[in-house]
Parts: structure tokens; C-alpha cells; sequence
């Protein structure tokens, strides 16, 4: 029963904890404002008349569920603007980070199911792609290779497998869910910590920003806490996109972009036999 229970309470957890933090904070920058029962008038009156009829359990209730909309209200901002402010530096779709070592198991899968296509060919595409990249730029003529990241064998496909991924997160967490609920539970805990420290580092922020203007600056020390809940909601947010992955690995899911996106590079490389410098040496030997 408790195993049921807890993907709903992840699902509370987050925009509670943050609609809390909210109210705090608009307690801090508006509280003084607010007239004592015996001076109120008008709405802040009529709101003193309802508190004092239904009492505290009640009004505490009622203040819960208003701080569970305003989370979730609020978290979906920051999520959205988490997703924008990381747009300029890395293209949207690109959003799906997994840690290096999904990555090489990612781009073993890969290779494994690509046994019709010569091991020269996937490395020879992904170098042409960034040569033409330096030709159409004086300035990256001038970097070194690394800086102007050009691909490893594995590399561009292995990119372009995580676009497909980030297009199926949705219909993936549902496979995954009918097909291994034990990795759908774990990439769900994943997601919900990740969620709860984002939510909680960004509305923290705010907090620490109202108590620095309305009592000391020092307060902005603390900042630092907020940065570290934010960083470490993008690490669990990359650990639950690692189940995903592996989950591929293993088996467990076969995304459909997955298998239409290898098919397309073993039909592409097919007609291309030219492009493959491993066969150019070996026919000129």
C-alpha cells in the first residue's frame, strides 16, 4: 500500500514544499502592509470573519491547498525557464542529458545494432560533417580539434538517438510503466528529486533575495544553498534519463524513433560504399 502511495505524494511533495516557500516570501515583502483584525477593512476584513468561522484546522487546510496551486503554478515556470535559460547554449531538443557512461553504453547498443554498416563509414560521416563546419568558418579553422568538437565514431549517433529519446520521453515513461514497473519506479524517484530541489533551489533564491532587501544583506550567503539545490536537481535529472537508457540497453523499451533513425543510417550508408576510407585502403592494397 505504501508503494502506491508514494508516486502521488512525490507528485505533492514539490509543489507544496514550494508554494510554502512562496507564501513565506510574499509574507516577508507584504506582511507590514497588512492590518491587524481589529483595523481591517473591506476584503482583508471579510477574510478575518472567514478565518475566525472556520478555525484553525480548517484554515490550515485551506492555506495548504492554495499553496499546492500556487506550486504548481510556479514550478512549472521554473521548469519552463530552466528549459530556456539552458536553450541559447545548447539547442532545446538537446535538453536530454545523460551522465558519460550511459553514453558509452548508449553508443555500444548502437553499434552492436548497426552490424551492416561498416565501423569506418559512421566515423568518416561524423568527421565530414565537421569539416565542412570549419570551411564555412574562418574562426574555427583556428581551434584545435577538440575545441571544435568534432564527433567521435560513436559520437553523432549517439546524439541523434538522444534527440529521438527527448521526442519520446512521454510514451517512454508509459512502455516503461507497463512493461518493468521496479525501472519506472526508479526513474520516477529520479525525476521527482529532480524536481523538488529545482523547485525548491529557485523559489529559495527569491526567499534569500526578499530577506536581503526587507532585514540584512548578509542573507545573500546564502544563495549558495540555492545553487547547489539547483545543481544538484540537474544531477538527478540526468541520473533519471540514465535509466532511460539503460532500460534501452537492457531491452526493456525499444523506442520506435530508435529503430527508424538505425535504419535510416544503414540504408544511407548502403548506398554510399565510397565514403568508407576503411574499403578505399583495402581495395587499393
Amino acid at each position: 500500500m505504501l508503494m502506491n502511495l508514494l508516486p502521488g505524494l512525490r507528485d505533492v511533495r514539490t509543489p507544496l514544499t514550494v508554494g510554502f516557500i512562496c507564501a513565506f516570501t510574499m509574507w516577508i515583502i507584504a506582511g507590514n502592509s497588512i492590518p491587524p483584525q481589529n483595523k481591517a477593512t473591506g476584503l482583508v476584513k471579510s477574510i478575518y470573519t472567514l478565518y475566525a468561522f472556520l478555525g484553525k484546522p480548517a484554515a490550515l487546510a485551506a492555506i495548504s491547498f492554495l499553496a499546492y496551486i500556487c506550486g504548481v503554478l510556479v514550478s512549472t515556470i521554473i521548469e519552463w525557464a530552466a528549459f530556456w535559460i539552458r536553450a541559447p547554449f545548447t539547442p532545446p531538443i538537446l535538453q536530454f542529458r545523460i551522465s558519460r557512461m550511459a553514453r558509452a553504453d548508449l553508443a555500444s547498443y548502437i553499434f552492436s545494432e548497426l552490424h551492416g554498416v561498416p565501423y569506418g563509414r559512421v566515423r568518416y560521416g561524423g568527421i565530414f560533417e565537421s569539416r565542412v563546419e570549419d570551411l564555412s568558418n574562418p574562426r574555427r579553422q583556428a581551434m584545435l580539434a577538440t575545441e571544435r568538437g568534432i564527433p567521435s565514431e560513436e559520437g553523432r549517433l549517439c546524439r541523434e538517438i538522444e534527440d529521438r529519446l527527448a521526442y519520446e520521453q512521454d510514451q517512454l515513461r508509459v512502455k516503461l510503466l507497463v512493461s518493468n514497473p521496479a525501472i519506472y519506479t526508479e526513474h520516477d524517484r529520479h525525476r521527482a528529486e529532480a524536481e523538488f530541489r529545482t523547485g525548491v533551489g529557485a523559489a529559495g533564491a527569491a526567499l534569500v533575495i526578499a530577506l536581503a532587501i526587507n532585514a540584512t544583506p548578509y542573507w545573500l550567503a546564502a544563495i549558495s544553498i540555492s545553487v547547489a539545490c539547483l545543481i544538484a536537481g540537474e544531477v538527478k535529472r540526468r541520473e533519471a534519463n540514465d535509466v532511460f537508457v539503460q532500460a534501452v540497453v537492457a531491452g526493456e523499451l525499444v523506442p520506435a524513433m530508435i529503430g527508424e533513425t538505425i535504419e535510416q543510417w544503414r540504408a544511407f550508408h548502403s548506398e554510399r560504399p565510397s565514403l568508407d576510407p576503411l574499403q578505399v585502403t583495402d581495395s587499393e592494397d
